[in-house]
């Protein structure tokens, strides 16, 4: 009953190396075969021991990489949430871009037909001054004859 009860987690590490030095297959075998199948499971019981601490090792490596891939997950998370955010302000900023370039291009076709029509209205304008000094000339005459009008 204490052999069924035995639990392999609880050796110790001196209790291990003393029962592999006492009990060696070598000097055991010239007792008895009992005791060589003892010698046998005491071997036994320290290799899984053996096991059993390299368990116990490689499953607190397992949480701890399971705890860091579970932190990792929420800040990618996170970015990836800052991310849909900053591309949707993106999105916002292209089309206020679409719509003042828009705007841009009918103000420049506004100002292209302004500049044109400030052309065609100072060529009228150099136009009339050139015949002002005609019409004072003309004005000038017109009153000079008007003097000589019978009437």
């Amino acid at each position: 009953s204490a052999l069924r009860s035995f639990d392999v987690s609880r050796l110790s590490a001196e209790a291990k190396q003393s029962a592999r030095s006492l009990l060696g297959p070598e000097s055991i075998k010239t007792k008895s075969l009992a005791v060589v199948s003892l010698a046998q499971w005491v071997a036994n019981v320290c290799v899984c021991h053996d096991w059993h601490l390299e368990l116990q090792a490689k499953q607190q490596l397992l949480h701890e990489a399971e705890t860091k891939l579970a932190d990792t997950n929420k800040r990618m998370l996170s970015v990836k949430e800052r991310m849909l955010k900053m591309e949707a302000r993106k999105a916002e900023l292209q089309q206020r871009l679409v719509l003042a370039m828009e705007e841009k291009h009918a103000l420049s076709e506004v100002a292209s037909a302004t500049a044109a029509r400030l052309s065609v209205a100072e060529r009228l304008i150099g136009g009339v001054q050139s015949e002002t000094a005609r019409w004072a000339t003309r004005l000038e005459a017109t009153g000079r004859h008007r003097h000589l009008l019978i009437g």
